[in-house]
């Protein structure tokens, strides 16, 4: 990687922030240029050094699902990546909904961490395995008793692949050789009848039925 991914670190512990610091800048293509310890130094910051990735403990003074969608407002080219110590199925969602591209506990290998900061980069979503389970759960429980038009057809499960693989609509229909409209008409129709709202969920969905390769890291596309 040539140009090395800018990241801004937030969370309260200076000794555990500041080890991170230490261990990510030694990793090659990741340069932390900002450190912030609550919500409104971490606004600050993001304003000030527009970084490429952002790693934040949501638990911070003045912290929460606000200040999640704060710091992507405040620069929207910016890949929010939550690491926290809780995979609550409520946390889960807001973090999500509030425009984080990743979740993953702390109790982490630091190589996953890294993998992590760079697919979000790259304009993936990326959830560990405990997380995307809570966010699946949330989104089976609301399709029940659900009436689905029908199963997938099989160039929808291509475009489903596709969105869970983080391409945007042009790329899909680049690749699929179809128009943006289609594109466009297969995701309304996978979302009918899958019960979903949005490509967080289909990518999550796609995730779980192994309808892409799978790790311990489940990466997939946030829109």
């Amino acid at each position: 990687m040539d140009t090395p991914i800018r990241l801004l670190l937030v969370d309260s512990p200076a000794l555990h922030r500041r080890s991170l610091a230490a261990l990510l800048n030694r990793r090659r293509g990741i340069r932390v240029v900002g450190e912030a310890s609550n919500g409104l130094d971490a606004i600050a910051q993001m304003s000030a050094l527009l970084p490429d990735v952002a790693v934040v403990e949501p638990h911070v003074p003045d912290g929460g699902p606000s200040l999640i969608a704060l710091l992507c407002q405040e620069c929207p080219e910016c890949a929010i990546l939550v690491l926290t110590l809780s995979n609550d199925d409520l946390e889960v969602r807001q973090a999500l909904q509030s425009g984080a591209r990743g979740y993953l506990d702390k109790d982490r290998e630091p190589d996953d961490l890294v993998q992590a900061i760079a697919r979000i980069r790259m304009g993936e979503l990326v959830v560990a395995q405990a997380a995307a389970n809570t966010v699946l759960r949330e989104f089976s429980t609301e399709s029940t008793g659900a009436t689905r038009a029908g199963p997938l057809t099989t160039r929808e499960i291509e475009v489903l692949g596709q969105v869970a693989l983080g391409r945007t609509n042009p790329q899909i229909a680049q690749e699929l050789c179809i128009t943006d409209h289609t594109v466009k008409a297969h995701l309304a129709k996978i979302l009918a009848k899958l019960n979903l709202d949005n490509r967080v969920q289909i990518a999550t969905y796609a995730t779980q039925q192994g309808l892409i390769p799978t790790s311990e890291l489940s990466s997939t596309v946030a829109s």
